[in-house]
């Protein structure tokens, strides 16, 4: 095992399976050999070891070093029935992976292996590991809906091919055509039929429903014919389509051991597709040819010879679609600076226009779709247009569109944000007086959104971002939800799990109170570098916030020890925020003291206890980055964006005179 002062990554692999079989391949049986090679100026080393299976640990478990000045590439290489496995990647961006949940990495030829990555410096002691450090930045999550029937769980879902609903045989397809599919057995389905299904999922019998028929699947032979899955509603390639020969239901290979158990309850999707052609072709816009055309790229997308071929079908596609963009916006108006940090749906660029520089995000309009986020994006935007007159929240200059993206123009944080100072400033503790002030701002911002009836639902360091004179502002209004109070309240499961509050791991329904929950792990956090429910896995700090007392350190001051038990109040109507708080109010709390009290906070009349030095250089970087170029899988999707679904979303600010 690695033995060093310096930090390393621990890595362990747990699971391990070839694309094309469906069981799980016994680690003892395969050989892994590991590759660490150095790269600098001057010359290129590398380092090769050969672990083996841990029984204790039930993995294969090696340590790759991390040093500061020396670029390290991994090399993982398994070998399994003469066959070998290859992975590659930079160190550097393996330890963003360091975030206690397990992840899956792909190899080449197709194999995939479940890892858990651990990072280790063993210059800090045990007891008082840095999660900072240890675990990374941290993301937030939004829990989808399950429809539940007969064993089945639906969940929303975009089908990027020509699909068909299992019940009524209707299209699913496209952002116009959303439909839903079993998590367990792949039906397919609208919302409006998951309840109308006669058969049990994967054909689980009930106690209360009559004994089915099982399906008898014969093979098909070879035909061009234009075939549709009844089960997955999904295209067939030709030769891998199955019949039953009693019923007539057609299948994939793939989908007999998960059709239930209802020969003779079905009907034929590709009769429904018939059907639908002859009623829709005099449509202009949903006639028969625009979904041929679909169905004939998407069958025969990978034995195209270029892609110009594909580019002159999404060409002629186009004039059926009028795409939502922001008249007399020029993208080359905008230099392109450096890139501040990627998310799930886009990035985040520093760019400049004219004499001035802003942060622009990025969000692909596929990706807002595909992932139910449309209305967060548009929530996003209006809340940032009403808070445009706080001085505690970042703001927004510019929203406008493209063909494929969404783009927010907002004032650049230089400093960064609170994650960044944490990372920073570890091991060394915070001044309390930085804490206190930080705090009393992260405070004026939720009560101004409170005002608002906005409930912002993910508070964390990474979403409080660090002026260059010394003051933070809240921004990312992703997860935020607007008209919530006392007497409207919400229920979706959401937040970054360290920072959720008690009654949404509870599941009940929840206000605005939610925030000052996260206020309180966000004050722990800030002065101890740890947050109180922290647990290598979400189910584990589910746990632990429903039920651990926290522990607080001896160090911690009276005061702020103080705070954040008001805060930690499991109950939201005795927790500090709430109005009728037996707390008190966070104003009047001892936690705030002269200088700094709440409201010399408030009203801006005491200066930062620290301004930053360390600041985002204005100046171009060698590597230029560029807006990547969309799928055309993905570009052909977008065409079945409903017209007005993007509509109205540009803005601009009264104060961007510069940019005009």
């Amino acid at each position: 095992m690695f033995q060093s002062s310096h930090p390393f990554l621990r890595i362990e692999i747990f699971k391990f399976q070839v694309s094309h079989q469906k069981l799980e391949i016994d680690l003892r049986k395969i050989k892994t050999e590991v590759e660490i090679q150095d790269k600098n100026d001057s010359r290129q080393s590398s380092r090769i070891k050969k672990p083996i299976y841990n029984e204790n640990k039930q993995c294969i478990r090696f340590d790759a070093g991390l040093f500061t000045n020396i670029e390290r590439e991994i090399f993982i290489r398994i070998s399994y029935k003469d066959i070998l496995y290859k992975f590659q990647s930079n160190l550097k961006a393996f330890q963003k992976l360091s975030d206690g949940f397990r992840h899956q990495i792909s190899f080449a030829p197709k194999a995939q292996a479940e890892i858990l990555i651990e990072y280790k410096d063993p210059s800090i002691p045990k007891d008082s590991q840095l999660q900072t450090k240890l675990h990374g930045q941290r993301y937030a999550e939004r829990y989808q809906s399950v429809l539940k029937h007969f064993g089945h769980r639906f969940v929303a879902k975009i089908f990027k091919t020509p699909t068909f609903c299992s019940i009524c045989g209707d299209l699913l397809w496209g952002f116009a055509y959303k439909g839903f599919q079993c998590q367990r057995c792949d039906c397919v389905i609208h919302k409006d039929c998951y309840d109308r299904g006669v058969h049990a999922c994967t054909g689980k019998q009930y106690a209360d429903v009559e004994t089915m028929k099982e399906h008898h699947f014969q093979q098909q032979q070879f035909s061009l014919q234009t075939i549709f899955c009844d089960h997955d509603g999904s295209f067939i390639k030709p030769g891998h389509s199955y019949k039953c020969m009693e019923c007539s239901m057609v299948v994939h290979r793939r989908c007999r051991s998960k059709v239930g158990h209802y020969c003779g309850y079905q009907g034929n999707a590709l009769e429904a597709y018939e059907i639908w052609k002859k009623k829709h072709k005099s449509d202009p816009d949903y006639n028969y040819q625009y979904n041929g055309d679909l169905c004939e790229i998407y069958s025969r997308f990978d034995r195209f010879d270029q892609l110009n071929n594909v580019k002159e079908v999404i060409q002629r596609m186009s004039k059926l679609h009028h795409s939502n963009t922001t008249s007399g916006f020029q993208m080359n108006e905008i230099q392109f600076l450096t890139t501040l940090g990627f998310g799930m749906t886009g990035s985040v660029y520093l760019v400049k226009r004219g004499e001035c520089y802003y942060a622009m995000k990025t969000l692909r309009k596929n990706l807002i779709l595909e992932g139910q986020n449309l209305e967060y994006v548009k929530s996003e935007r209006d809340i940032l247009i009403q808070c445009r007159s706080n001085p505690f929240i970042v703001k927004l200059f510019y929203a406008f569109q493209n063909v494929e993206r969404l783009f927010f123009l907002m004032e650049v944080a230089r400093a960064g944000t609170l994650f960044n100072i944490l990372e920073y400033q570890a091991p060394k503790p915070f001044k309390q007086d930085r804490i206190v002030f930080y705090t009393g701002e992260i405070i004026c911002a939720l009560i101004f959104l409170h005002s608002k009836r906005i409930v912002y639902r993910d508070l964390k360091p990474e979403n409080v971002f660090l002026f260059d004179n010394g003051h933070v502002k809240l921004g990312d209004f992703g997860l935020s939800k607007q008209n919530v109070d006392n007497n409207h309240k919400t229920k979706t499961m959401c937040g970054t799990a360290e920072y959720i509050a008690y009654e949404i791991y509870h599941r009940d329904s929840y206000d605005e109170n939610v925030d000052w929950w996260s206020l309180g792990i966000l004050i722990f956090e800030l002065s101890t570098f740890k947050t109180p429910f922290y647990a290598n896995n979400s189910t584990d700090i589910t746990r632990n916030v429903l039920s651990d007392q926290v522990i607080y350190p001896e160090t911690m001051i009276k005061e702020t020890r103080q705070i954040i038990s008001g805060l930690l109040e499991r109950d939201p109507k005795r927790r500090l925020g709430n109005i009728i708080s037996p707390h008190g109010l966070l104003k009047d709390q001892p936690f705030f003291r002269e200088p700094y009290t709440f409201d010399a906070i408030e009203n801006r009349l005491v200066r930062p206890p620290w301004t930053p030095t360390s600041l985002i250089s204005f100046k171009t970087k060698t590597k230029i980055p560029q807006l990547s170029e969309l799928d055309p899988k993905d570009a052909l999707l977008l065409l079945s964006t409903p017209e007005d679904t993007f509509r109205n979303f540009s803005y601009i600010s009264q104060d961007l005179i510069t940019f005009l």
